[in-house]
């Protein structure tokens, strides 16, 4: 039953007031640099972002970082978006975010 499915490589990042966008971003290029030069039929990266309401009261702003990366998994407008930049993301929090 599972033959058909996707291996999948998590990466976490634990949010928090003190969180930066920088570190958000870090998380994200883990998971692209793993899926670089894979067989993306057989394997999807994904990003944790744990308690990323915590993130929300953040005075830096760091989820802003997210709009770009859940687009086309570029941030600079210079970088290409390809196939290996674009990871799953799964958002855990324990409040509607944005109400």
């Amino acid at each position: 039953m599972f033959k058909n499915f996707k291996e999948i490589h998590m990466v976490s990042f634990q949010c928090s007031p003190l969180a930066t966008s920088d570190g958000i971003v870090g998380t994200f290029r883990q998971c692209q640099k793993y899926q670089k030069k894979k067989d993306l039929s057989k394997l999807t990266s994904v990003v944790i972002l744990d308690e990323v309401g915590l993130a929300e009261d953040s005075e830096k702003m760091p989820l802003k970082a997210l709009h770009p990366l859940l687009e086309d998994g570029c941030i600079d407008d210079d970088d290409l978006p390809t196939p290996d930049k674009k990871v799953a993301f799964v958002g855990i929090s324990n409040w509607a975010l944005d109400p």
